[in-house]
């Protein structure tokens, strides 16, 4: 951009800051998956612009919106296409291998209802674990929550994304 050019607009330095960005996203709407998704990295994709790379898009706080609204509009098939151009090839990656996860998890509805299934894999832990907090912040299952919880290995109990247990 030319000195003239810059000249023309007011030029802000923010920092990124992930729970700011996870209230905002739930208050939205944007798709459970995202948010779990970025809470279970860290926030380390939530913005992940490199000036020196040549990747035509790359992950922001803005871009994630647009991903979500893939997800919801478009068909599973040309999903992972947008996402690549909207996110980065590799963050959609690993998104997509995330989504991947949750097709292995047990169902929602029936921990909810009473099951007490437990994943062996933590990554699959984790990735469960995110959609039960996100379902109970819609369903208001806050004791079913907290007994489930129980059903984890002791180590696990207390580092739930969103809530916090005491250990036992």
């Amino acid at each position: 951009m030319s000195t003239a050019l810059r000249n023309r607009f007011t030029h802000i330095n923010f920092e990124y800051n992930l729970d700011d960005w996870l209230k905002w996203a739930q208050d939205e709407g944007i798709n459970p998956y995202i948010i779990a998704f970025l809470t279970w990295r860290g926030g380390e994709l939530l913005f992940n612009f490199k000036p020196e790379s040549t990747d035509k898009a790359f992950a922001t706080p803005r871009s994630w919106m647009f991903a979500s609204r893939i997800l919801q509009r478009f068909d599973p098939s040309i999903q992972r296409e947008l996402l690549d151009g909207t996110i980065g090839t590799g963050a959609a990656a690993e998104f997509v291998g995330f989504l991947k996860l949750q097709e292995q998890i047990p169902s929602i509805d029936k921990i909810f209802a009473g099951e007490n299934i437990v994943p062996k894999d933590i990554g699959l832990r984790y990735a469960l674990v995110s959609a039960l907090v996100s379902h109970c912040e819609q369903s208001k299952h806050y004791d079913r929550l907290l007994q489930y919880s129980l059903s984890f290995p002791r180590s696990s109990r207390y580092c739930w994304p969103n809530c916090w247990f005491p250990r036992m």
